[in-house]
């Protein structure tokens, strides 16, 4: 998966998190009041863990998710939009 399509993912499946969540509130006549919120909250997690797994550098592999949208990966220092040639993610200076 590459970092644009992953960066979407995440993006729907949060979006769809809170939409569900705020569509189906807990009610106290129902008795599955609360399906709604967890299946608002599960949509969100696996944001999360799609972020951690699918939003990685293309060059080290290292993750990048939790550091922001910046252009570079704060770990080899490459751009992110770039495709790997193949060097294994070594910096080069």
């Amino acid at each position: 998966m590459n970092l644009k399509t992953a960066r979407i993912i995440v993006l729907i499946l949060c979006g769809l998190g809170i939409i569900v969540a705020l569509l189906f509130p807990p009610t106290i006549e129902n008795g599955h009041s609360m399906y709604g919120v967890q299946t608002g909250i599960f949509l969100i997690l696996l944001a999360v863990v799609v972020g951690i797994f699918g939003i990685r550098c293309p060059h080290c592999g290292r993750s990048v998710f939790h550091k922001g949208g910046g252009d570079f990966c704060p770990h080899c220092g490459k751009r992110l939009d770039e495709k790997d040639d193949g060097s294994g993610g070594e910096k080069r200076d």
